[in-house]
């Protein structure tokens, strides 16, 4: 019995824990970059990331766990840098908005302006005419 061979069994301790972190960190990173998703799958992923690769680099996970903690705290800056950025480009896009009709309410109050005006001297016109029509017919003579 001199073939003996030596089996040494590796413990894995946090294993399962730094594979889920580095799961969760791709899934956080790829959902990052979509605008809205960023704020309710990526962030959570992020989260659970970071706390899986937190407790697994504690156990001495290996790269793994350095992986998904790194993936997490990444997907979690990169959420919310899209999100302000999104909702910075939204408000703008509001403000500009809110701009053009504006200008457009103040020129509409403008050519209402002008129109009455126009009417007006139209109506002024207007009467100054029927009223030399009604003078030349009062002195009409035949």
């Amino acid at each position: 019995m001199d073939n003996v061979q030596k089996v040494q069994i590796v413990n894995s301790k946090g294993s399962g824990l730094a594979t889920a972190a580095l799961v969760l960190g791709i899934i956080g990173i790829v959902f990052a970059f979509i605008p809205l998703f960023g704020m309710f799958i990526a962030i959570p992923c992020g989260v659970l990331s970071v706390i899986f690769g937190l407790i697994a680099v504690i156990k001495k996970a290996g790269g793994k766990a350095i992986a998904g903690l790194i993936l997490g705290i990444l997907s979690i800056i990169i959420a919310i840098a899209m999100s302000v950025i999104v909702f910075n480009a939204v408000d703008d896009a509001v403000n500009e908005l809110s701009d053009v009709i504006d200008e457009f309410n103040e020129s509409m109050i403008q050519v209402q302006e002008e129109f009455d005006e126009a009417m007006n001297q139209a109506q002024e016109e207007f009467d100054e005419l029927m009223d030399q029509v009604q003078y030349d017919i009062d002195n009409f003579q035949f």
